[in-house]
């Protein structure tokens, strides 16, 4: 019998399979590493200080991306030494 893939109810169905938390946007508390996760929390305290916010997401391969954005501009950051030089050209300074 060929039936199509009922998503489960935790599944996000535009996911392709994976997990709605696999694929929505992720607050700072989502990633397994604290380290990472307090960095990334001070980076977006010190973005929102400048007038810009720094978001992360989990995207379906489960790499996680960041973006920079201020109104309804957003670029996206390769890493989070990426994030600090843009934090700087925004006149921001991180220890």
């Amino acid at each position: 019998m060929n039936r199509a893939h009922q998503p489960h109810k935790d599944e996000n169905p535009l996911g392709g399979g994976l997990s709605s938390a696999a694929t929505k946007l992720h607050d700072l508390d989502c990633g397994t590493n604290e380290a990472i996760d307090k960095i990334v929390k001070h980076l977006q305290q010190a973005f929102a200080e400048h007038g810009h916010r720094l978001t992360r997401t989990v995207n379906h391969d489960g790499t996680v991306s960041l973006f920079a954005g201020c109104g309804m501009y957003e670029r996206e950051l390769p890493n989070l030494d990426a994030a600090r030089r843009f934090l700087e050209q925004i006149g921001g300074a991180h220890e």
